[in-house]
């Protein structure tokens, strides 16, 4: 219950620094600055299906083989996943930069798209260390990168944009986030004897068999996953195309106020999900698990209503 608290907590702290200084940075940097920013948020929600469909496998499969009797077996599964997380984020790199030149309305969305990059290599990255953690269902030092990746970054903003509004807004998001990065990995590599399966970044191997192991456990959490942040992301593609960026800055502020109780929720039923997941494979019941889980949705939909 400890580490699920922790790691519901770092959730909550994500969603307090990035509001308490989104709603200071929002008071000096021009709203269609942060308005660009926002619609190229849509877009990189969309965009990055496969490495949030690799995430979501690596979720449900991460547990199997941290509990699975084959040592090689396990470290290539982790190993896939890495290589996997490279190949795509390099690809929708390309398609960022592409964006950029080719499709930008403006010159300040031009710029957002290039500095965008950045922040979409770091965020890919902590991202998958995070739910590498949180496979292996040590979820206290997942919660401590989410808590660094939002904490540094929205400080590291904040400072840039003290020293220029505009400028400083664009370089935070690009040198703030290879920053960040930086410190990620090496902590990373520092923490990796805490798993339970280690593994090395720099051996290269995909395995064809854990890749359709992948696909066919994760098809249909693909077309979920792609659903949802779909129907999230649309809203924003109306007000970019009808109103403007400024509008669509005031609404991003809004809409983050209805969605932080859904966030912390699914974030602490979510802890739970790895220990789930184990003991399907070591064929324990969960049938407490699963009444607690039931009890804690309940719970949720009936505060959620007030």
């Amino acid at each position: 219950m400890r580490s699920n608290l922790i790691y519901a907590g770092s959730h909550f702290w994500n969603f307090f620094f990035s509001f308490s200084i989104g709603i200071y940075l929002k008071r000096i940097v021009p709203p269609e600055v942060i308005g660009v920013f926002v619609f190229v948020s849509a877009v990189y929600i969309i965009v990055e299906i496969p490495l949030a469909f690799l995430r979501t496998s690596l979720e449900r499969l991460g547990p199997t083989y941290t509990v699975g009797q084959d040592t090689k077996q396990n470290e290539s599964f982790f190993i896939t996943i890495f290589w996997l997380t490279v190949l795509f984020t390099f690809i929708i790199s390309i398609f960022f930069f592409m964006m950029g030149y080719f499709f930008s309305d403006t010159m300040f969305q031009s710029f957002a798209f290039y500095c965008f990059i950045p922040f979409f290599i770091m965020s890919s990255f902590v991202q998958l260390i995070t739910f590498i953690f949180k496979g292996q269902n040590i979820l206290q030092y997942s919660g401590v990168f989410n808590v660094i990746r939002s904490l540094l970054f929205f400080s590291l903003l904040a400072i840039f944009c003290l020293i220029s509004s505009i400028k400083g807004y664009y370089i935070g998001y690009s040198l703030g986030s290879l920053i960040i990065l930086i410190i990620c990995i090496g902590l990373f590599y520092l923490l990796r004897k805490k798993l339970y399966v280690n593994f090395s970044l720099t051996k290269f191997s995909v395995d064809s068999l854990i890749i359709k192991r992948i696909l066919s456990v994760g098809f249909v959490l693909l077309f979920c996953n792609y659903l949802f942040k779909f129907i999230f992301s649309l809203d924003r593609f109306f007000i970019q195309h009808y109103f403007s960026s400024e509008y669509l800055a005031y609404y991003s502020t809004a809409l983050q106020f209805v969605t932080v109780v859904i966030t912390l929720g699914m974030a602490f039923i979510g802890s739970y999900t790895p220990k789930l997941f184990m003991n399907f494979d070591r064929k324990q019941s969960n049938h407490a698990l699963i009444n607690t889980l039931l009890l804690l949705s309940q719970w949720g939909g009936a505060f959620s209503r007030y």
